[in-house]
């Protein structure tokens, strides 16, 4: 595993859910490379991405959990 998922994998260790922006404003790395090791972890069954409606009326936002 490379350090970008294990980065992501210890902050959603707690079990708390996160959203994106949360995640990507903590670990720092680009929007694309956290979207790509999302989707990688995803595929791997090691997280869960949820879709949920955004507060005050935007798009569907993402919450992220650890499985």
């Amino acid at each position: 595993m490379d350090s970008f998922n294990t980065a992501i994998l210890n902050l959603l260790r707690d079990g708390n859910p996160r959203e994106f922006k949360q995640i990507l404003a903590t670990v720092k790395f680009s929007h694309n490379t956290l979207r790509n090791h999302l989707d990688s972890l995803v595929d791997q069954s090691l997280i869960l991405k949820e879709k949920r409606p955004e507060k005050g009326g935007g798009g569907p936002c993402s919450l992220i959990r650890s499985l």
